[in-house]
């Protein structure tokens, strides 16, 4: 039985005053672009009833674009914790915020603020009250765009550098996570961790921090993006004074490829951490991220899916096994903690699972996952920090705005063939095998390339239709 309750008749008046009473460009959920004149793209997402406004500015600058120019590791990391310990407040003048002066404001006016750096942008995000907006693109401003980076502030940020790179240390997850990345890309450089290591982090200096800054963060490499009850037209005039970065652009890094390998951290006892990553190449395309996305879910995502069935329900093998997606790293990787004689017996396991995908996908398990992702955007559709983050990523790597359903379409339009096709893309390459703990059981890598090689896979599986087919 259907029941028409108090936020349907609310939706259907936003509804019908998009239709009938409100401009376009005031109406809710209406997108409107605009670019600096030094290069800086602005989106704004107008709601309505919201009582806080989210802020982003998104830098297209990481860990990976320390390699350009030999600059430090950790230094992109270093320079983002620094915008708590000071700034500018206008081009001219020698006005200032002082340490911690930022962050405070902000906590005045009802809010929080945050930053983040990953491998290929940094982040610096504001939420407030409505009402505070204006203040918020200030302080964001100053930060961004003119810190003063005291050498008696870079000394003292330091200490907490190391600590959180302490901590990290002692983190298995974090540790085995970046072992993964490492071993599937080589090496190489571009996929360190963004905190660097104790020797850098003490190495690094305020020049280096200065250079960084004024190398990697440019105008055309930029974007803000602020949804709430705004006024456009109002936030790009207050940028165009106060969002003062250069115009141009960083030089481009070029993505590592992917080569798969093995690392093991012997420890005693009798448990194992496994993670087991396979190539993900191609998942610069969208419809490319959703069939891969599904995959994760129909193999680890949840009490229904593929493994978690056949290896805790039915074998009693693991207690837990998780499978993730990351597009930004093109990896798609399997985690599960076992005993060390169960290793074999759990990669046997998802080899075959892999094989009979590749004949036949479940359709019912699909149509689940399909509802699944359907109820979640329903519930979390509403105005969310994730949702001005997917705004700003999407403007900042493909210079556009897409509609706030754009990745569940995508998902939604999965089809089997698509998914046999993201399998027959990961076997192409050996895998990628990263154990902690007693490995006196693990068998042999080139055992383990064997049994997820191109020549395991079932006969009426050895042609399938090419990654991109899927359907918008």
């Amino acid at each position: 039985m259907f029941y028409f309750t108090r936020s349907h008749m609310i939706d259907l008046m936003i509804d019908f005053a998009k239709l009938i009473f409100i401009p376009r460009k005031w109406r809710p959920d209406i997108v409107r672009v605009s670019t600096l004149p030094n290069g800086v793209r602005v989106a704004t997402r107008r709601t309505l009833l919201d009582p806080t406004t989210n802020i982003i500015a998104l830098v297209g600058a990481g860990s990976r674009d320390e390699v350009v120019g030999d600059y430090p590791r950790g230094v992109a990391h270093f320079f983002e914790h620094m915008f708590f310990r000071g700034s500018y407040k206008l081009t001219q003048g020698e006005e200032k915020f002082t340490s911690g002066e930022v962050e405070q404001k902000i906590h005045m006016l009802g809010g929080t603020i945050s930053a983040a750096t990953a491998p290929d942008k940094t982040r610096y995000m504001v939420s407030v009250p409505t009402k505070g907006v204006a203040q918020a693109l200030s302080c964001l401003s100053s930060i961004v765009c003119r810190p003063t980076l005291a050498e008696a502030e870079t000394e003292s940020e330091r200490l907490i550098i190391l600590t959180e790179w302490l901590e990290t240390q002692m983190s298995v997850d974090d540790t085995q996570n970046w072992r993964m990345w490492q071993t599937a890309y080589g090496n190489s450089p571009l996929m360190q961790s963004p905190l660097g290591t104790e020797k850098t982090i003490l190495s690094i200096q305020r020049q280096d921090l200065l250079d960084f800054h004024r190398a990697k963060y440019w105008g055309g490499n930029t974007v803000v993006v602020v949804e709430g009850p705004v006024n456009h037209d109002a936030i790009v005039s207050q940028l165009k004074k106060e969002f003062t970065l250069p115009s141009g652009n960083k030089e481009a890094v070029s993505f590592p490829s992917y080569s798969g390998g093995y690392y093991a951290s012997p420890e005693g006892g009798r448990g194992v951490r496994v993670k087991l990553g396979f190539n993900g190449s191609g998942q610069d395309s969208p419809d490319v991220q959703a069939t891969y996305s599904m995959l994760a879910d129909i193999l680890a995502g949840g009490k229904d899916s593929i493994l978690y069935r056949t290896l805790r329900s039915k074998q009693s093998l693991v207690y837990n096994v998780s499978c993730d997606n990351s597009s930004a790293l093109r990896l798609l990787d399997i985690s599960f903690n076992t005993f060390a004689e169960n290793v074999k017996p759990c990669l046997e396991i998802i080899s075959s699972t892999l094989n009979d995908l590749m004949v036949g996908v479940d359709l019912e398990l699909i149509q689940r996952k399909k509802a699944a992702a359907s109820l979640a955007y329903r519930i979390s559709s509403t105005h969310s920090k994730r949702g001005v983050y997917d705004m700003a990523h999407f403007l900042l790597m493909e210079g556009k705005v897409p509609p706030r359903d754009y990745d569940t379409r995508r998902y939604l339009s999965v089809t089997p063939e698509a998914i046999q096709a993201s399998i027959g893309r990961m076997l192409e390459k050996p895998p990628t095998l990263v154990v902690a703990g007693n490995t006196s059981h693990v068998p042999a890598y080139e055992d383990v390339c064997q049994m997820f090689s191109a020549a395991n896979r079932p006969a009426s599986a050895a042609t399938v239709p090419s990654l991109g087919n899927t359907p918008r």
